[in-house]
């Protein structure tokens, strides 16, 4: 019986191979497919006719019922045929005359004479491809029907198989005529091994129909599946059709997460869309089918639910997707009939009918980018009052974008442009702030501070100093923060919000200290328990347990009058650089309180007479892997070095 027809070609084959001097080919009639050609390893399949130098045929394939096939370059027949048929096209009529070496040399007693020059009369009719996917042939693949070459399974897909399972001559399972969908990483119905699943979903694409043979170790090994139906250790035959792909993706407007996960809009690609790959923008107005019910409306504009104009965006026209959402507050939305309160996760289907783009922006006038502009800073606020940050971000940003480089617009259009520009990256930093992603927050401020991308630097700007610290702070950063909130105090004194954070900065600071000095102490007391190397005596070791804790109190206590000062000079809204001195003074007098202490270790620990200033800078040594104290106590004793 004759396949079905090859659907579509996967590729043209290479050139055509160069046949040796003892096979000579003449085509008698072209082939139906002049670009597919059986490769080693195929099941193919001919008829031929056969004849002896004196014209005697001995061999004719159409005198018995059906055809004659054989499996390509496994030497199931002489040589030269072999070479021969590797040249054919489906279709194809041609003769070859073999010289003796590359048909049957010594002959076939009784049918064939030896060295005899024969002659073939051969029709590929067609074939079979068949591929071992694994090295030791536990996986064999034979094509039924050639796959459109377009779209192949990969990790993240689903797929949508018919399937007819066999072992031994007898079905032990099979889907629906219509199929069954799958992931191509996930649990699969025919319960096979997940490599083996990979393995044989990978070498297919889409309309491709194989039949593919497993081995024990590649199918179920051992065990006994099915109700018995497949006995351990049998080799299988699966038939596999594969009717469809579906991408899956995530097409939330930010496929990323920062301190806190954002929710998955996971698209399931159902049907393709058009070829030409353009897909809506910002502002587009947009036609689609939103489980069935046909609905208009303008991109972004705040008529839609969030997972709904996440899915469109990512859409091309004609193109029909299933979306899943894993918050169900992201599909709120009375007039599609989306309100799935109390819901954990929900699904809807999408198609997009038609669309009409906006303007991109290399089309647009300085004048249209600035209407444009502010018309999306305007959505941007509404959706911040309607706490919708995740697309105020995003619009945020498409205002940033729309700015771009200003420089060359006209004097009035250019200062507009930049004011857009930089409002919106500020506010995209609140929003930040807001779904709690800190890290963006702070590199966002950072690039404002700094003059990032194309925008002059602004080191002085107060609002992203603020923000910056509430990000450190969000980071659990307080040394950054306690920097920034300083720098905002330094420009704007009287500034009681930048005051009250500093505090909460200097808390949060303790707090890490405490947690500091309590794992230090532990790994102290640990090695304290550790055997001193020999000739170091009880002693020696005593003493030195009593310079760690006395090096470890002059840590706190000068953490203590440092905090003290800064608080103080907060408390009566001072300039932070006029505390320093108060807690220069108040360092000084504590290294005065210790001295006595200390000076009893100059002979047992070492030391040797110093400074009150050197003596600090010791002290500071200490304590600079612990709160962060030493910075300060570096400027303090840096500043007074002379005096």
């Amino acid at each position: 019986m004759e396949a079905p027809e090859v659907a579509v070609p996967v590729a043209e084959d290479p050139e055509l191979p160069e046949l040796p001097e003892g096979v000579r080919k003449e085509v008698l009639s072209e082939p139906t497919q002049n670009y597919l050609r059986p490769t080693a390893g195929d099941e193919v399949h001919i008829h031929f006719r056969g004849w002896l130098p004196d014209g005697t045929e001995f061999h004719n394939t159409r005198s018995k019922p059906g055809d004659f096939d054989f499996t390509l370059g496994e030497g199931e027949i002489n040589k030269g045929l072999d070479l021969g048929i590797a040249t054919m096209c489906k279709g194809e009529r041609a003769k070859f005359t073999l010289s003796p070496e590359l048909a049957y040399g010594e002959g076939i007693p009784g049918k064939i004479p030896p060295h005899a020059v024969l002659t073939f009369e051969v029709e590929l009719l067609w074939w079979r491809r068949k591929n071992a996917l694994t090295p030791d042939g536990g996986v064999v693949k034979v094509v039924q029907v050639e796959g459109d070459g377009c779209k192949k399974p990969f990790p993240g897909c689903i797929v949508k198989i018919r399937y007819t399972g066999y072992a031994n001559g007898i079905e032990f399972a099979a889907s629906s005529d219509d199929g069954v969908e799958a992931e191509v990483t996930g649990l699969n119905a025919l319960k096979l091994p997940q490599r083996t699943w990979q393995i044989v979903l990978a070498s297919m694409s889409r309309h491709e129909h194989a039949v593919v043979t497993l081995t024990p170790p590649y199918a179920y090994g051992a065990d006994a599946m099915f109700d018995s139906k497949v006995p351990g250790n049998s080799t299988v035959r699966i038939d596999m059709q594969l009717l469809d792909v579906f991408l899956v993706s995530d097409c939330s407007l930010f496929q990323r997460c920062g301190e806190r996960h954002f929710p998955r809009v996971t698209k399931t690609q159902m049907s393709d869309g058009d070829a030409t790959g353009t897909k809506p923008n910002n502002l587009s107005q947009v036609t689609a089918l939103v489980n069935g019910k046909q609905v208009t409306w303008q991109l972004m504009a705040g008529r839609r639910c969030e997972a709904v104009e996440c899915a469109v965006l990512s859409m091309t026209k004609g193109e029909k997707c299933r979306i899943a959402v894993e918050d169900a507050t992201m599909c709120q939305d009375e007039e599609l009939g989306l309100s799935p309160v109390g819901a954990v996760d929900f699904n809807f289907e999408v198609e997009l009918i038609d669309f009409q783009r906006t303007p991109d922006t290399c089309n647009l006038v300085p004048s249209q980018r600035i209407e444009k502009g502010r018309v999306l800073k305007q959505q941007g606020a509404a959706f911040m009052k309607a706490k919708d940050f995740r697309r105020a971000c995003w619009v945020y940003r498409s205002v940033q974008d729309l700015m771009g480089y200003v420089d060359d617009w006209p004097e009035d259009l250019r200062l507009v442009g930049d004011e857009l520009r930089q409002t919106s990256r500020s506010n995209e930093v609140m929003a930040w702030l807001k779904l709690e992603q800190f890290r963006d927050a702070a590199e966002l401020c950072t690039e404002i501070l700094n003059g990032g991308g194309i925008s002059p630097p602004d080191p002085s700007n107060i609002k992203a100093l603020f923000r910056r610290g509430l990000a450190h702070l969000g980071l659990g950063e307080p040394e950054k923060a306690k920097t920034d909130f300083a720098s905002v105090l330094e420009n704007d004194p009287s500034n009681l919000e930048a005051k009250q954070q500093l505090a909460k900065a200097h808390t949060l600071l303790r707090e890490q200290s405490k947690q500091s000095q309590s794992l230090m102490r532990g790994m102290i007391s640990e090695a304290g328990k550790l055997d001193y190397p020999v000739g170091y005596t009880s002693t020696e070791g005593n003493r030195e347990r009593e310079r760690e804790a006395m090096l470890s109190r002059v840590e706190e206590l000068g953490f203590e009058q440092l905090t003290q000062g800064q608080e103080a000079a907060n408390d009566h809204g001072c300039h932070l650089r006029s505390s320093r001195r108060t807690c220069l003074l108040a360092s000084e007098h504590l290294c005065y309180n210790i001295g006595a202490n200390l000076s009893i270790g100059r002979a047992s620990f070492g030391f040797q007479p110093c400074s009150i200033n050197a003596f600090s800078h010791g002290c500071r040594v200490v304590s600079h892997q612990g709160v962060g104290g030493a910075r300060e106590l570096d400027e303090l004793c840096g500043e007074d070095e002379d005096s």
